[in-house]
């Protein structure tokens, strides 16, 4: 499904009562939100990196400038690094101040090094959103299950815009976005990289 195609939709059903329907860009902007919503609550998407140790450099950013990382930043954004690996695969300890050899994240898209050799490969896995769309012909990057809980929270954004009352059809649009979040979750139909069944993982079946 692609904007215009989405935006066709609200406007006779999530956005029907507010006029913010008829403002194209303005619902492309909600779309845009929502789709950054739920990457951070799902993991929609799993990308990874390359830092290169360096003499004399303790920090790396995930920023597709630092000459020390190798990273393809074209299509994504980074949302939180999540593992690190070393050059046989291995697990590198994160956030473990009394490990000599494991790494820190100070920020978001930062790695410290605490003690690592010159020329050292470590891959850092990191979850990842696509970059806002930015035409009316984009295509929707998102599997099928997870529409109506961004129509919602369309939904939800366009009736906050009117006013921003807790108690009115805003919250209710919000409500039945968290409903949809949570269905996704109770079903299993979080799609994940491995394509490993959520729910039988959160059940200790993985």
């Amino acid at each position: 499904m692609n904007v215009t195609e989405a935006t066709i939709m609200l406007a006779e059903a999530e956005l029907k009562q507010v006029s913010v329907k008829d403002d194209t860009y303005t619902v492309l902007g909600y779309i845009n939100l929502g789709i950054l919503e739920l990457h951070k609550r799902f993991p929609l998407r799993k990308e990874k990196a390359t830092i290169t140790v360096a003499t004399g450099v303790t920090r790396y950013k995930l920023d597709g400038i630092d000459a020390n990382v190798d990273i393809d930043l074209s299509d994504h954004d980074v949302l939180l690094i999540e593992a690190v690996n070393d050059a046989e695969g291995y697990d590198v300890s994160m956030h473990d101040k009394y490990s000599t050899e494991g790494v820190m994240s100070p920020e978001y898209h930062t790695i410290e090094i605490k003690d690592q050799i010159a020329g050292t490969v470590l891959t850092v896995y990191y979850r990842a959103a696509p970059k806002f769309l930015v035409s009316t012909q984009d295509v929707i990057p998102l599997p099928p299950q997870y529409m109506e809980a961004l129509f919602n929270y369309v939904g939800y954004r366009g009736h906050g815009s009117v006013t921003g009352d807790i108690k009115t059809e805003n919250n209710t649009h919000y409500m039945r976005f968290e409903k949809s979040c949570n269905t996704i979750e109770a079903r299993g139909l979080i799609l994940t990289e491995d394509l490993v069944s959520y729910k039988f993982s959160n059940r200790g079946f993985v």
